[in-house]
């Protein structure tokens, strides 16, 4: 039963329910706020394992920020950066950077790029 199916349930029977029940729907919920705070945990935690695939030593001096920098409109100049604990900038063009890492990015150099050099990698 989906989730919309059980709450017009739960809506039904509202009134009728006791205190052990009502107990049960509310751990239901918990149940679900949690499964939703895990699943952004494990994002950033799959993304953190790429970048230490891709950059061994991204987090050797703590946390890292990644960015792109460059003109969506020549995308062979783009640049991907990993700037890492001590403020140093690790860079790579960012057409040879495994598309995982920056695929967040895409729906911005789309809007922002002329379509006419828009390599294969953004229009997925």
């Amino acid at each position: 039963m989906s989730d919309t199916g059980l709450d017009e349930v739960i809506e039904r029977v509202e009134g009728q329910l006791d205190e052990h029940q009502i107990r049960a729907l509310d751990l239901m919920e918990e149940i679900k706020l949690l499964e939703a705070q895990k699943a952004v945990v494990e994002g950033k935690l799959e993304r953190a394992l790429r970048i230490k695939f891709f950059f061994p030593e991204a987090y050797d001096t703590g946390s890292c920020k990644v960015f792109p920098r460059g003109n969506a409109n020549r995308p062979d100049d783009m640049q991907f950066i990993i700037q890492t604990g001590d403020g140093i900038k690790h860079v790579w063009k960012l057409l040879e950077v495994p598309v995982e890492l920056w695929e967040k990015w895409k729906p911005m150099f789309r809007k922002t790029c002329n379509m006419m050099n828009i390599p294969q990698a953004w229009r997925d």
